[in-house]
């Protein structure tokens, strides 16, 4: 019954929208498509970040070469933007 009430009250051509700027996504949304995005670079630098550590504890000249790779302002910015990623994964990973 409620099928059949359906089918014939529902519209049958819906307006779509195609204009992704005038969509408003809610705080929620926005804080879980996040959420997942610093869960993948935190999953890509924890490779990267082993690799450096095998590296370092390799041999006495392998830990001069991360010493190296670690010193660069650059490399920095991106360490501090790692574990940006991660905290704000765990403080979100908690709230949820």
């Amino acid at each position: 019954m409620w099928a059949l009430f359906m089918i014939r009250n529902v519209k049958k051509q819906r307006p779509v929208n195609l204009d992704l700027q005038t969509i408003r996504f809610p705080i929620t949304a926005i804080a879980s498509i996040l959420h997942r995005v610093s869960g993948v670079i935190t999953f890509v630098a924890v490779g990267i970040l082993l690799w450096l550590l095998g590296t370092s504890l390799s041999s006495p000249e392998g830990f001069e070469q991360a010493s190296a790779i670690m010193g660069s302002f650059f490399v920095k910015f991106i360490m501090w933007g790692i574990l940006t990623a991660l905290a704000y994964h765990v403080v979100v990973g908690i709230r949820t």
